[in-house]
């Protein structure tokens, strides 16, 4: 079959050789612009989690072509997913009273305090690096 079809009024009809040129030719362009930008965001959120963590994250961006014969035309839909690392959460250590909740001071252990002083994020972050280091 030939490449070179015609049209109903004897006009060449543009083909798609090259996935690229069907990526671009799908939602009338937004897709391969929505495919830019998440390649963009990935770029950019890897760089940013090195910065903050460390490591060696990993993204991924997903693209899936559903195609259906619709009579003698075909139906494209895609879907894109974009898969980013998350920050890294901390860890705490609570105790279980005999209720069955949760309290940050063991209550096995006398009070000497009038309590757990509240705790500034940036000093939790802080002191969290001293105790990695």
């Amino acid at each position: 079959m030939s490449d070179d079809m015609r049209a109903a009024d004897g006009g060449t009809l543009p083909v798609h050789r090259y996935f690229d040129q069907m990526i671009a030719h799908l939602e009338d362009g937004d897709l391969n612009n929505d495919l830019s930008e998440a390649v963009q965001d990935i770029v950019s959120t890897l760089q940013t989690h090195v910065l903050n963590h460390g490591g060696k994250p990993k993204g991924t961006l997903t693209l899936k072509l559903e195609f259906k014969l619709a009579g003698a035309s075909f139906e494209i839909k895609p879907t894109v997913a974009k898969v980013t690392p998350e920050a890294p959460r901390g860890t705490a250590h609570l105790w279980a009273t005999p209720g069955g909740l949760l309290t940050p001071v063991n209550p096995k252990q006398m009070q000497m305090f009038s309590g757990p002083r509240p705790v500034h994020p940036a000093a939790a972050k802080a002191n969290d690096e001293r105790e990695d280091a």
